[in-house]
């Protein structure tokens, strides 16, 4: 991060609320946590208590946020590209518009979509136009190949959402043993830590599925073409690193003493 960029991002932090921490890089603001690293930045905040498995909790959740889960809890994640500052003009209610910096406009998606709620502004401005966001996906940017496994992904658009969509494993077998499970599990909490933006976890639909998304709901109309870009290589990095073993782990016709005899679990996560 250049000296001019870190002083824009210092104005625009202490702006909002926060204020640095004991590291130059990080910056607090009541539960929040924002740290910058490089051309990259993330805004954490502790999970919340909840019975819901945070692998299951993260699908459909407006905006960037993911569970980064570990032995003492849950923390969610909003991972974000830290731009030059420039002024931009975001559409609100009414017609009119307010001029942000992308950062701004970044960390006001990120703390608006923090409840799980989509933000009323964002959907009084109405739905985002489809053709502009499908312009700058790259033919064949949404399928993956990994080997011979082949993965078809979707933008979903509409006045409600906007998210890439990626299948990796469908139709989890309902008699999976125990330690695949576990494996499968230990699998995605190491995908989610590895790669930034894109999200991954079990669907609780019925049959189950493995699925990678990025979700862009709530996020300002103009940032969308670059966010689109940015999501569409961090599936595809994403999925590419996951697919073998994902779809190996999950076959129960496939035989593997070390993973039927392995125990790795994590510990029962303390929020989600």
């Amino acid at each position: 991060m250049t000296a001019a960029l870190a002083t824009n991002c210092e104005t625009t932090l202490a702006a909002m609320g926060f204020r640095q921490a004991r590291s130059r890089n990080e910056y607090c603001c009541e539960q929040f946590t924002f740290r910058a690293e490089g051309r990259w930045a993330t805004l954490s905040t502790r999970g919340r208590l909840t019975s819901r498995d945070p692998l299951v909790e993260t699908f459909g959740r407006p905006g960037l946020w993911k569970p980064i889960i570990d032995s003492d809890g849950v923390t969610w994640h909003f991972d974000m590209r830290v731009a030059e500052d420039a002024r931009l003009d975001i559409d609100v209610v009414d017609g009119d518009e307010e001029e942000r910096s992308p950062l701004e406009a970044m960390l006001r998606w990120a703390l608006e979509t923090a409840d799980g709620r989509v933000p009323a502004d964002w959907c009084a401005v109405g739905a985002p136009d489809r053709e502009e966001i499908e312009a700058v996906i790259p033919g064949g940017g949404l399928t993956v190949r990994s080997g011979s496994l082949v993965r078809q992904g979707e933008l979903i658009c509409d006045s409600s959402r906007v998210a890439l969509s990626v299948p990796i494993v469908t139709g989890l077998a309902n008699d999976l043993p125990a330690s695949r499970s576990a494996w499968l599990r230990s699998l995605l909490v190491d995908a989610q830590r590895r790669w930034r933006v894109a999200r991954v976890g079990i669907s609780d639909a019925a049959p189950a599925e493995v699925r990678a998304e990025v979700d862009l709901t709530g996020a300002p109309h103009v940032l969308l073409p670059g966010l689109v870009q940015i999501g569409v290589d961090a599936l595809r990095c994403l999925v590419e690193w996951l697919l073998k073993p994902a779809v190996f782990i999950s076959d129960p016709g496939k035989v593997c003493d070390a993973l039927d005899v392995c125990q790795c679990e994590l510990s029962s996560p303390k929020g989600g």
